[in-house]
């Protein structure tokens, strides 16, 4: 499950501010794409209105345990996550380790 989740994750970047196509693997995130994703996934969390598809919280949950992620992104993230009540860390539905 962890690597679909961290394909899932990688391919959610597509395009960077510039219009440049992005096709990295999950490991060749930089903190800068990475903050990219962080931003867009937290503006876009209330469009959901509290009834996340599940595969929203495998990609916040590669994206909080990627290691170039900044304190910073991973800080906003946890607390858009809890303003909108998107539990990432207890989904157990699919053996997610």
């Amino acid at each position: 499950m962890k690597r679909a989740r961290e394909r899932l994750a990688a391919k959610m970047l597509i395009a960077d501010e510039y219009g440049n196509t992005i096709d990295k693997d999950y490991k060749d995130l930089t903190s800068k794409e990475l903050h990219t994703l962080t931003e867009n996934l937290c503006l876009r969390l209330y469009l959901f209105n509290y009834e996340y598809p599940a595969f929203v919280p495998q990609v916040v949950k590669a994206v909080m345990e990627h290691p170039n992620l900044l304190r910073s992104d991973k800080d906003q993230m946890d607390l858009y996550c809890r303003m909108f009540e998107l539990d990432w860390r207890g989904d157990r539905s699919y053996a997610n380790k």
